[in-house]
């Protein structure tokens, strides 16, 4: 069950990470330029911006880097890769804490222009999207976990009586950050039908509330935009 759970939410657990990847790109590099990622003005917490740097220097320091980061290091002024070239080579984690260390500002404009919704919601979620990811990559246990990372959830939820340390938490962010439509549907289904095929399961370890498919399939961003006065 694990293995196959693990299946089915790797895929859009990528869809995530690449989405993500290309928008913080998109936004930085218009706004500010290629190389302004090296600017410890442009972020709210100095000593997490030495972290990422450092970060960026052991990246650009390996031996296997792919070809095009060997050919921006070699070929280029100080050897510097360009924001949009860094971005492929950072993990989920590096993405999100480059989010979360983004000034205010620029925090709730990204987090509402790309994806509608409030930014403390967005940097919460990328952050356990990113915990999820790693225990999936490293074929960790997804049943009857408890996780230490969790992930804010809108009022709406908590009034179901949604448990932010289980996995469902983490099925509801991937509902807000990726589009709504056949695909999603096609996602709950196979979900619904993996839950019938081992009866064993207790969906309520996994936080799956009796009303588990209709939170999953109702109501879009705006409506929880709008409702959730945070």
């Amino acid at each position: 069950f694990d293995s196959k759970l693990r299946h089915l939410l790797i895929p859009l657990l990528e869809r995530v990470e690449v989405n993500l990847r290309c928008r913080l790109s998109d936004y930085f590099c218009v706004k500010y330029g290629v190389l302004a990622y090296d600017d410890p003005d442009l972020f709210r917490d100095r000593a997490h911006h030495m972290e990422f740097t450092a970060s960026v220097a052991r990246i650009l320091s390996r031996q296997n880097n792919p070809p095009f980061v060997q050919n921006f290091t070699s070929n280029y002024e100080n050897g510097k890769l360009p924001f949009y070239a860094l971005v492929e080579v950072l993990s989920f984690s590096d993405l999100s804490k480059f989010y979360k260390n983004m000034l205010n500002d620029d925090r709730r404009d990204f987090s509402t222009t790309y994806y509608g919704i409030k930014p403390s919601f967005l940097a919460s979620w990328i952050w356990h999207l990113a915990i999820v990811r790693n225990v999936c990559a490293h074929y960790g246990r997804l049943y009857n976990v408890s996780y230490t990372i969790r992930p804010l959830l809108y009022k709406q939820y908590a009034d179901e009586h949604v448990d932010n340390s289980k996995l469902f938490a983490t099925f509801l962010c991937l509902k807000h950050l990726l589009p709504q439509g056949a695909h999603w549907e096609t996602f709950v289904d196979v979900l619904e039908e993996l839950l019938v095929k081992y009866p064993n399961i207790d969906p309520f370890l996994l936080g799956f509330p009796d009303c588990w498919k209709s939170l999953l399939l109702a109501a879009d961003k705006a409506d929880f935009m709008r409702a959730d006065p945070k």
